[in-house]
């Protein structure tokens, strides 16, 4: 969508970006790593510190890390170390003004931030050792997103993939961290039977993960190009049919 093609311009715009250090070897440095890169948005913002943070978002977001200088991974690591605070903040903007479609938009940059992928990237790329190689044979297999992958199966996983065994192990173990969900909501009025015009309604949503047993809990996320470790997050949005109507002229 086009407001998640503006997040990484918004990011690279943040305070946080822009008081990061600048060099005199960036520019050069920058300029072989942007003739790399595509950027899905023209850019609006001219400052230096601005353009070369948002090309390495992009590049981050398109997987160019061996084309970074070690300055230039470095720096990276420390935008995305800030890149959850300021998401989070946009998120949270994004609900104080009722903007359904933008917040979903900032979750959907978010999970590109912490998984490496691009706006239009799939999301098999983010199981382990899944490169754009591996897209087609899952094509073929009939599977496009990973909730499919998931139910797959294990020997319909290894003839999609067709990679060595101990990738193919890992592939099995991320399959049963990810695991199965079981997704409850309930909504009631306390103390009455039914629901009328005016009543202050309670929801309640319960989250079920069937392949944990009792005190187990769940680890971080597989996250191999993000700098630190990354748990997950549930948002759960209650959105009238006007409201999203509304948003989508913001």
């Amino acid at each position: 969508s086009t407001r998640l093609k503006a997040g990484p311009e918004l990011l690279a715009a943040s305070a946080e970006s822009r008081a990061m250090v600048i060099r005199p070897s960036d520019h050069e440095e920058i300029q072989k790593l942007a003739g790399q890169v595509m950027e899905h948005k023209r850019r609006s913002f001219t400052l230096p510190v601005v353009m070369k943070n948002q090309y390495l978002i992009w590049a981050h977001m398109q997987r160019r890390h061996s084309l970074m200088t070690p300055n230039l991974r470095n720096d990276l690591d420390e935008l995305l170390k800030h890149s959850m605070k300021i998401t989070q903040a946009m998120i949270e903007i994004a609900c104080m003004r009722e903007w359904f479609a933008t917040a979903q938009a900032m979750l959907d940059f978010r999970r590109c931030l912490v998984q490496a992928l691009d706006v239009r990237s799939s999301q098999l790329l983010q199981i382990p050792h899944v490169t754009e190689a591996c897209i087609p044979g899952c094509y073929a297999g009939r599977v496009a997103n990973l909730s499919e992958f998931i139910e797959a199966g294990a020997d319909q996983r290894k003839t999609m993939l067709k990679l060595e065994p101990d990738k193919i192990a890992d592939v099995e173990a991320f399959c049963q961290h990810v695991g199965e969900i079981e997704l409850k909501a309930n909504l009631e009025v306390e103390d009455e039977s039914e629901t009328v015009v005016g009543d202050v309604a309670t929801v309640t949503v319960q989250l079920l993960r069937k392949h944990l047993g009792e005190n187990e809990a769940i680890g971080p996320a597989h996250a191999p190009f993000f700098p630190e470790p990354k748990f997950e997050e549930w948002w759960f949005f209650l959105v009238a049919p006007s409201d999203k109507e509304k948003d989508k002229d913001k």
